[in-house]
């Protein structure tokens, strides 16, 4: 992927599942959104949420969703959304926002009720435009709360 490393050390050892979703960014180019979640074997959930674009399904933007607050029943309470990434020549053209909001609905759709991330300076105004809210001013820590959030898309 250029000027975009993913690639992050995964423990996750049982792919789950594998979705598909074309959505239309006001063109006539569509954006997938592939969705890969793996399941260890002790309770630990990742998902990938990719952005891919074009008839070669070129990789434009990521996300990952792991699991860390885990009840004694196994039911995900809290889950991290790590490096998201988009392709700089793709930036300013909603994958990223499509790339969040996907994992945020996924991780609703799988009963988790907040979502933690840190981020960069610049970036907390994209997070806030999205719903998180900043736990402390200026510390990059942010969360969702999605208890009572309505899903907007059906993944």
């Amino acid at each position: 992927m250029e000027n975009c490393e993913i690639g992050y050390p995964s423990s996750i050892d049982k792919s789950l599942n594998l979705e598909k979703l074309g959505l239309d960014q006001g063109s006539k180019k569509v954006l997938n959104i592939n969705i890969v979640e793996n399941m260890s074997e002790n309770n630990g959930y990742e998902a990938q949420v990719i952005a891919t674009k074009g008839f070669f399904n070129k990789r434009v933007g990521s996300a990952l969703l792991t699991s860390f607050d885990i009840d004694s029943d196994g039911n995900i309470q809290s889950a991290h959304l790590n490096v998201v990434e988009t392709v700089k020549k793709y930036r300013g053209k909603g994958i990223g926002k499509s790339v969040v909001e996907a994992a945020i609905d996924l991780a609703q759709k799988r009963g988790i009720k907040k979502i933690e991330l840190d981020s960069v300076d610049d970036a907390v105004g994209f997070y806030k435009r999205l719903g998180f809210k900043e736990v402390e001013n200026g510390s990059g820590r942010m969360q969702m709360d999605l208890t009572n959030r309505v899903v907007k898309k059906v993944i």
